[in-house]
């Protein structure tokens, strides 16, 4: 990567324009992912390895143990409501806490851990990881000029998928520290190794909360608004919502910790009615009570 900086410096159109790191919403972004997934990334292979290695179980029982995780993908649809109520960096600085806790429960897993402790432990960690990515990709693009969306869309996809296979490869070579081959290894000592690297893993995840510490309280904001601005002014045949211009007027103004917490406030309020299965004449009337 260095040195594909200094050759990008050197060219007058490079293939990748890293000065867009620069943006400071993006570069945290892609610097505070990049950790995170250097973390999570070997998080699965280890969790096999532990249940079929250390704790014995077939791999069918394995897959089965982790299936959850799946499950808990379809939890990501709350993350807007999530992010709009507290904001882009409560929600990455204490989630990632949450996630490197979550690693260190995994490593207290043993021969006496219950079956439904391990599906708990796994559903809750897929479900904060699930809210942490979607999370860092949304807050990526919240201050990229629309002229650079593509560039920017190449290097964090680059990026992510740099960190993912880094991530494999920290677990893998923590498993080879801690569980040296050609020993004859007892299901004791294996489990150990394994919570020792799931230990190593967590460490990572604790580092990205000193990157996302440095967001501002108003960082993604802008993602939060495009949001609400999509979702109230949607077209109607019949019943265009009244309350939509005066939203726009609100989302649009100067970001002030007022503007934020009004525009946060109505995308709460409109995702409550959605949520309650109320008609577009509850949801006008949530935004005019807001509004009020």
């Amino acid at each position: 990567m260095s040195a594909y900086w200094i050759h990008a410096r050197r060219i007058k159109f490079p293939l990748l324009q890293l000065n867009l790191l620069r943006i400071r919403t993006f570069g945290i972004a892609v610097e505070g992912g990049y950790l995170t997934r250097l973390g999570i990334g070997g998080v699965s292979f280890l969790l096999l390895l532990l249940c079929q290695v250390g704790l014995g179980f077939t791999p069918v029982q394995s897959g089965l143990l982790t299936m959850p995780q799946a499950a808990a993908v379809a939890l990501k649809f709350v993350a807007p409501g999530i992010l709009a109520r507290f904001g882009y960096r409560t929600v990455l600085v204490s989630n990632a806490l949450i996630i490197g806790i979550m690693l260190l429960l995994f490593a207290t897993i043993g021969l006496n851990t219950a079956a439904w402790a391990i599906v708990l432990m796994t559903f809750l960690y897929r479900a904060f990881t699930s809210l942490q990515f979607t999370s860092m990709n949304t807050l990526a693009y919240a201050d990229i000029a629309e002229g650079d969306t593509s560039m920017a869309s190449s290097i964090f996809s680059t990026l992510q998928q740099m960190s993912i296979s880094f991530g494999i490869t920290c677990a893998g070579l923590a498993t080879e520290l801690f569980i040296p081959a050609g020993l004859q290894l007892g299901r004791g000592e294996m489990i150990h190794g394994i919570h020792e690297s799931l230990i190593v893993l967590g460490a990572f995840t604790f580092a990205s909360t000193a990157i996302f510490s440095k967001l501002e309280s108003a960082d993604g904001d802008s993602v939060i608004r495009q949001r609400m601005i999509s979702i109230v002014t949607r077209p109607s045949r019949s019943h265009p919502i009244c309350c939509a211009d005066a939203f726009s007027r609100a989302a649009s103004a100067r970001p002030s910790s007022a503007t934020t917490t009004k525009v946060r406030r109505m995308f709460i309020g409109i995702s409550f009615a959605h949520v309650r299965g109320g008609s577009k004449r509850s949801k006008r009337q949530t935004l005019r009570s807001i509004i009020i």
